[in-house]
Order: C-alpha cells, then structure tokens, then sequence
C-alpha cells in the first residue's frame, strides 16, 4: 500500500479538527496544454498558506500542501 499523500495527510488533520470547511483552493495553469504548469494556491481561514507550481493539478496540489500541514503542525 502506497504512504499517504501530503493532500490525504492534510485533509485528515483537517477532519479531526472538524475544519475541512476553512480550506480553499485556488488552481492556475499557464502554457500551452500539455506541457503548462499548474499553479495551486491553498487558503486556509482565507489566509495564504501554501502555493506550489508542477506539471499537473495533483503535483501542484502535493506542494501546497505539504507546506499548508507543516504550518498547521507547527
């Protein structure tokens, strides 16, 4: 079984805080279509975060947040 993602690590964390509701997202693709880059933006309480940059939505999402879940940890 794969380890879970940075995404599944922080909606989790998020759910035993019964503050799933508190995160946005905000996605951007610059480029041409199938070599672009994604940008995503995580907000969390409307606050910037999280943003990361990569080849697909999922990759970007990945970055955000693994930085989102290190803040939140702190």
């Amino acid at each position: 079984m794969a380890p879970p993602t940075c995404r599944t690590a922080l909606n989790n964390f998020l759910q035993n805080r019964g503050e799933t509701a508190f995160l946005r997202w905000e996605e951007y693709h610059s480029g041409n279509r199938h070599d672009g880059v994604w940008t995503c933006i995580a907000y969390y309480r409307e606050i910037e975060y999280g943003r990361g940059s990569g080849p697909s939505k999922d990759a970007a999402k990945e970055v955000a947040s693994a930085l989102v879940l290190a803040a939140l940890m702190e």
